[in-house]
């Protein structure tokens, strides 16, 4: 009995913070280089960019755009950022991710690793459509680049671009382009 309730306030919970609204039509953000904390792609045509409200049993949090560096074994940085995408009709994810920053560069993206590789995060783009249960990966001789323009270790900024063919790793068919991506973030550690 007790379980059921705390079940039931939690279902209450997610259904009463839904996004009703649709997404807006978003631009582009500039590319700068200051720490803006602004993220954006063209997925298939569309500007993409994160917005709403995220929702769980935890309660509902805004999509804000979380950058990360982490300094993993034998000294690499790791960088990851991630973003979402929720609206009346749209519940999508975007990650990018560089397992060993080293500065400024050029970094191709690669698959994701499967539990057969390692526990660490390649060089990699994903994005997801969670209504869709769909979830699309770079990979290897996909022309998918992260290429990283200001890496500012005092100031905590890193900013880039990024682009590429993603594949749907259940259907090897299906695949979306991300095109004219920009990142310009305060970073944690």
């Amino acid at each position: 009995m007790k379980y059921s309730l705390i079940f039931t306030l939690a279902l209450v919970s997610v259904a009463g913070c839904r996004n009703r609204e649709p997404a807006p039509a978003f631009q582009l953000p500039a590319a700068t280089q200051t720490g803006a904390n602004t993220m954006g792609f063209v997925v298939d045509d569309r500007v993409w960019q994160n917005h709403g409200r995220r929702c769980t049993m935890y309660g509902c949090h805004d999509n804000q755009l979380r950058g990360y560096v982490e300094t993993e074994y034998n000294g690499a940085q790791e960088f990851v950022l991630t973003a979402g995408l929720n609206a009346k009709d749209i519940d999508e994810g975007f990650s990018l991710s560089i397992d060993s920053l080293r500065g400024p560069g050029v970094y191709d993206a690669e698959l994701f690793p499967n539990s057969t590789t390692n526990s660490r995060l390649r060089n990699s783009l994903y994005f997801g459509n969670t209504k869709q249960n769909q979830s699309y990966w770079s990979r290897p001789q996909s022309s998918s680049r992260i290429v990283v323009t200001r890496l500012d270790t005092v100031a905590r900024i890193i900013s880039g671009t990024f682009e590429g063919r993603l594949y749907n790793l259940n259907d090897p068919a299906a695949s979306v382009v991300i095109r004219d991506g920009r990142f310009d973030v305060k970073y944690e550690q």
